[in-house]
């Protein structure tokens, strides 16, 4: 499935809830990439609420930070942005950029409309790493930057991101029928129970090892594409300690 076919079956879900919306695109989602973006989106909407719900949106943080980079970050004068954004998820459909000016808690977040004319956007090769999902550079040249009311949950973006891929990653396994499908419904209940990151986790990376140990691939590009769960984990892990 193409990305932009994922995309036309994503605007189709009617749900609110960033929980359910994981859920249910993920069981959309054939390969790890679009799983990726099911579960990005979800999370997208967890930490800002505020944002349009029938709509893509990325969040562009990371910036090019080298003495005389040909592509600086972005800065914000009278309302505009420009300057560029050097990881955009799935670029090819998205709608809408949510834009981190500054650092620390000076940072200001703000909507940019993606096809605005004073944006530009530009696909990178296909990576050998989620190559279902699009990923690019953003260029700005005096974008407008819509100013978020609320970016509080920006703090857990962190715990956020792994936990709606997690969601959506189970979302899919729900649909098919193989030894891990039971699991996968158990770890959504106790989730819907008690949302908690550190037991998804644990639920998750128990349904990793028996895949493995079954020699099963969810969608193409398993080889490489699992090791996005094991990269979480091993993030979660780290801050245990």
């Amino acid at each position: 499935m193409k990305e932009a076919d994922f995309y036309a079956l994503w605007q189709q879900i009617d749900e609110d809830d960033p929980f359910e919306l994981a859920v249910k695109a993920g069981a959309l989602a054939e390969s790890p990439g679009l799983i990726f973006v099911a579960g990005y989106q979800a999370c997208i909407q967890a930490t800002f609420p505020e944002l349009a719900k029938n709509l893509w949106h990325t969040f562009a943080v990371s910036e090019d930070r080298t003495p005389d980079s040909q592509r600086p970050g972005v800065e914000l004068n009278n309302g505009e942005v420009t300057g560029f954004k050097t990881w955009i998820a799935s670029v090819d459909c998205v709608d809408s950029l949510i834009v981190k000016v500054g650092s620390g808690v000076s940072a200001q977040y703000g909507a940019v409309d993606a096809r605005g004319e004073s944006v530009l956007l530009t696909t990178k090769p296909e990576s050998r790493f989620l190559p279902d999902m699009s990923q690019g550079v953003a260029e700005f040249t005096g974008a407008k930057f819509s100013a978020l009311k609320d970016s509080s949950g920006v703090s857990r973006f962190h715990e956020f991101e792994p936990y709606y891929i997690y969601l959506a990653f189970l979302g899919r396994l729900i649909t098919l029928d193989m030894p891990v499908t039971e699991a996968a419904k158990q770890a959504l209940a106790e989730q819907k129970a008690e949302r908690n990151l550190k037991r998804l986790d644990a639920a998750v990376s128990e349904i990793m090892q028996q895949l493995s140990n079954l020699e099963i691939s969810i969608g193409s590009n398993w080889d490489t594409d699992q090791r996005l769960f094991s990269m979480y984990s091993k993030g979660i892990q780290s801050r245990d300690h």
